[in-house]
């Protein structure tokens, strides 16, 4: 009966945060996608990251940020975090300070609403299943590093369903050689618990979302991807306990 009593109050719970949050968001995409046919998102980004963090706030999750020290606001760079659930984009998107366009999976581009903000806003699509289309993916992440602008990438590749870091794919990594980019370390804690990927249910709360150091390409652009990989994933990993 307890337990009973708890699903009923999740669930009730779930339904009103739901409603705020896309409350906010879904007239607040509109926004988005006419201001982009007009400007060029690059000039309202600071409107589009105070909107990414109000989202957050209106689905009840207070988000503790730590380490933005670490890395210059100015600076391009390929930051790199776990991948836990829907928002983790929208939540690395409002925090990061930086000017910064995302690598997500191609599947996500289809989607109804969500994938015409993401396509008009820049984001660049990668498949998990074609290697080649893969390939092209991170030649024009690597062009948009040339050009200046950071990009965010979850190299697990997948959320997790344990709350447990994944494997790394290698393609991040490649792409950290390619581009000569600093790698920004990135951990997201206690964002399993509030939301979970398959399960409706969303439980507000408190995360922390954590900078580390960069990794400087001055340091690792002589190592093997593989090498890499494993370091990076140590780093995200000590972020957990930091």
């Amino acid at each position: 009966m307890k337990e009973k009593l708890i699903g009923i109050k999740d669930f009730i719970i779930t339904v009103l945060v739901w409603m705020s949050g896309l409350c906010f968001f879904i007239p607040f995409g509109l926004t988005l996608l006419i201001l982009s046919i007009f400007v060029n998102p690059k000039h309202f980004d600071p409107v589009i990251k105070a909107g990414c963090r109000l989202v957050m706030r209106l689905f009840f999750v207070r988000i503790r940020v730590d380490g933005l020290e670490n890395f210059r606001r100015d600076g391009t760079y390929l930051f790199m975090a776990n991948h836990v659930n829907i928002f983790d984009g929208i939540i690395l998107y409002g925090h990061i300070p930086n000017f910064v366009r995302g690598v997500e999976l191609d599947k996500h581009f289809d989607w109804f609403f969500w994938g015409a903000i993401i396509r008009r806003l820049g984001m660049i699509p990668i498949s998990r299943t074609n290697a080649r289309s893969a390939m092209k993916s991170l030649d024009k992440a690597k062009q948009s590093i040339a050009g200046g602008t950071s990009i965010i990438i979850l190299p697990e590749g997948t959320r997790t369903l344990t709350g447990e870091l994944n494997p790394f794919k290698r393609g991040p990594f490649l792409l950290a050689r390619g581009a000569g980019a600093d790698i920004v370390p990135i951990a997201m804690i206690g964002a399993y618990r509030i939301k979970q990927k398959g399960n409706f249910i969303i439980r507000p709360g408190k995360m922390i979302l954590r900078f580390g150091r960069p990794v400087l390409y001055q340091d690792f652009k002589e190592w093997e991807p593989n090498d890499l990989k494993e370091h990076v994933r140590q780093k995200i990993s000590g972020l957990f306990h930091g």
